[in-house]
């Protein structure tokens, strides 16, 4: 189980990508990570382009064509995400040193999941139930889904009820 299972139906070739993302973060590859999610952020332009039958030259010009056209927030804020990917993506894999960075991987695999679902529901026209969904760092690290909010509360209460 990942945080990107919701993508798996859509585009299982991408979830492929980003699921090893999630696996090279878990195992503290955090620099590959990084290139990682650049790659999934290179593929996800590639398949908008393609749905679109555009040209898709280098990373940088399928986002200046995608900033081109993007004209609501959640199409700026997609380019953005991407835009950062393409950042962390680059600095890792020309970094001259390891340098372990696990919080900006951390933040690229976020930005991967939420460009992930703005590409699921605004270019695939996936479920909008997928808006819903939220990054859950205990599931990347533990491999099991954390406790709902409902789910905490009731357990905090039942707790309280015992030690009283």
């Amino acid at each position: 189980m990942t945080n990107f299972d919701f993508l798996k139906k859509i585009d299982s070739n991408l979830y492929e990508i980003v699921a090893e993302a999630e696996k090279l973060y878990a195992s503290e590859f955090f620099e590959q990570c990084m290139g990682q999610t650049r790659r999934f952020g290179e593929q996800m332009c590639k398949a908008i382009l393609a749905d679109r039958r555009q040209f898709d030259g280098s990373f940088d010009e399928m986002l200046a064509t995608l900033k081109d056209q993007a004209t609501t927030l959640p199409e700026k804020e997609f380019i953005d995400d991407l835009y950062f990917l393409k950042k962390c993506g680059n600095k890792s894999i020309h970094s001259s040193s390891v340098k372990k960075d696990g919080i900006n991987a951390m933040e690229c695999l976020q930005r991967a999941f939420e460009a992930a679902i703005n590409y699921c529901v605004f270019y695939k026209k996936g479920n909008k139930e997928i808006l819903n969904l939220h990054y859950d760092i205990e599931l990347l690290a533990t491999g099991k889904k954390s406790k709902t909010l409902a789910q905490k509360y009731a357990q905090a209460k039942e707790k309280s009820q015992k030690n009283t």
